[in-house]
């Protein structure tokens, strides 16, 4: 997949992603195969999530491309679906959709794809604690803060959006974390703080080479 880039691109990566590669390139084929290279982490590392108040039956996805993915995740592919159906999905394959509404009663979700579409708007994902692996390849996001205190996040797949800045994003140390903002009009020079921390930071166009000193191999 191409992304334009403003200027050449470069890469900012100080531990490299064992499995991927540092750099290694994206597709929007689905989490099972993408996040398949990234082992889950430990279950026990936050407690047992329980649905926002606004949660409420009967359980509703505003987006039908959201609500088909959920369906097809819980295995309920016609009529109500309960709570105990939406704290089993923990895998959302969505590509295409326009919203997250309703996404953030799934409070056991793990791995998010929602490459290829028309989001704007991540502030579901914010109470969504389990959180590891996040596609949003091509869409209209500006805003990554939503991510933030993620205890879990090992990856965050945002190549060719409208990201211009990181501000508000917090992140956890993690050796061997991948960040891809290829195709966003954000300066390198703002990603040296994330890349500090271990992660694998990727930006420009497509094919980005890596900045000098910060390209050590993942042990």
């Amino acid at each position: 997949m191409m992304f334009a880039a403003a200027r050449n691109p470069q890469r900012l990566c100080l531990i490299a992603l064992a499995a991927l590669g540092c750099g290694g390139g994206e597709t929007a084929s689905g989490p099972a195969s993408d996040a398949s290279a990234d082992a889950a982490p430990d279950a026990g590392d936050v407690p047992d999530a329980a649905m926002p108040s606004t949660c409420v039956p009967p359980f509703a996805f505003p987006d039908p491309v959201v609500e088909a993915a959920v369906r097809a995740a819980a295995k309920v592919p016609a009529g109500p679906l309960s709570a105990a159906d939406l704290l089993a999905v923990t895998e959302v394959d969505a590509t295409g959709a326009s919203s997250l509404g309703g996404v953030e009663c799934l409070v056991n979700l793990q791995v998010a794809n929602f490459a290829s579409g028309t989001i704007h708007d991540l502030s579901a994902f914010s109470g969504l604690k389990s959180l590891y692996y996040v596609i949003l390849t091509s869409n209209h996001v500006t805003d990554l803060s939503p991510l933030t205190d993620h205890p879990k996040m090992k990856t965050i797949r945002a190549q060719g959006n409208q990201v211009a800045d990181i501000d508000g994003l917090t992140l956890p140390a993690s050796m061997c974390s991948v960040l891809d903002l290829s195709g966003n009009p954000i300066p390198g020079s703002d990603l040296a703080g994330v890349c500090a921390l271990g992660w694998d930071v990727m930006w420009g166009g497509t094919g980005p080479t890596p900045v000098e000193g910060c390209n050590a191999p993942c042990p």
